[in-house]
């Protein structure tokens, strides 16, 4: 699995969790990382962790145990990437087949979150912060979901047997990757999500990346384990067919919005 982040206290606790778990060795960044302009690289046997910008991060997913072309193609790739001055991304020779964009957003679907207006911030700075805030976040999701798009390998059983050998992988993030929950399944998928409640950003941006991707396609989400067929589902559906919802008023949860979506060639 690999993540990306750019801020180093999200890294940061990241990094902490898998050390936790076993994961991810307690050793610095890697060595190859002082040769890298805009990136710090930690790994473990399970794990590799990224300091990098999510809307342009175009590392291949990591070798595959023994394959030296493989390890010798990604060590290229970061090089290239580090390289760079454009800031854009590219999309790298091996895709990957699970990608989690879990968005920073407004958070005001977090009920934790939004405690911290009466805590520390003051209730009447709450609509002007949001107001400011949207428009900068929705550009953000919308790049960074689509470089999430640029990396994630086509649904298709020739397209998959292209990858064999290339390396297989799941990025997460700000880009993310997780072969479990929603991301379950035999074919390759993209799940885009938020802890806002906002329709600019979630369906709108998920709409904006179907208008501008002709291969994106949204697909619906598998039944969860221990749930049986036929019972209610602790959430609702979005305004995007197949998308979730989950919200205080029927989730007794913070909000939370989830979309699956494959790239079709």
């Amino acid at each position: 699995m690999t993540g990306v982040d750019v801020d180093t206290q999200r890294l940061n606790t990241a990094r902490n969790e898998a050390r936790r778990y076993g994961v991810l060795g307690r050793g610095g960044a890697d060595p190859e990382a002082s040769r890298l302009a805009r990136r710090q690289v930690w790994r473990g046997p399970l794990v590799r962790l990224v300091r990098a910008d999510g809307t342009a991060f175009d590392l291949p997913p990591p070798a595959v145990d023994g394959d030296a072309k493989g390890e010798q193609e990604e060590q290229e790739e970061e090089e290239r990437g580090a390289s760079s001055d454009s800031g854009r991304a590219s999309p790298p020779r091996a895709l990957y087949e699970r990608v989690l964009v879990d968005a920073e957003c407004t958070h005001d679907g977090s009920l934790k979150h939004i405690a911290k207006f009466g805590a520390q911030w003051g209730w009447d700075t709450l609509e002007s912060k949001m107001a400011i805030d949207v428009p900068a976040k929705v550009e953000l999701q919308k790049r960074l979901l689509r470089n999430g798009f640029r990396l994630l390998k086509p649904d298709s059983p020739s397209a998959a047997a292209e990858g064999e050998g290339k390396g297989a992988g799941e990025v997460a993030g700000e880009v993310e990757v997780e072969g479990q929950g929603v991301l379950r399944g035999d074919g390759a998928a993209l799940v885009y999500s938020t802890c806002s409640l906002t329709v600019a950003q979630n369906e709108g941006v998920v709409e904006w990346l179907l208008a501008q991707e002709p291969s994106a396609k949204v697909v619906p989400i598998a039944q969860p384990p221990g749930v049986e067929e036929g019972d209610a589902w602790p959430c609702v559906g979005g305004g995007v067919e197949h998308s979730l919802r989950f919200e205080p008023s029927t989730s007794r949860t913070s909000g939370l919005f989830i979309c699956k979506i494959i790239r079709t060639s």
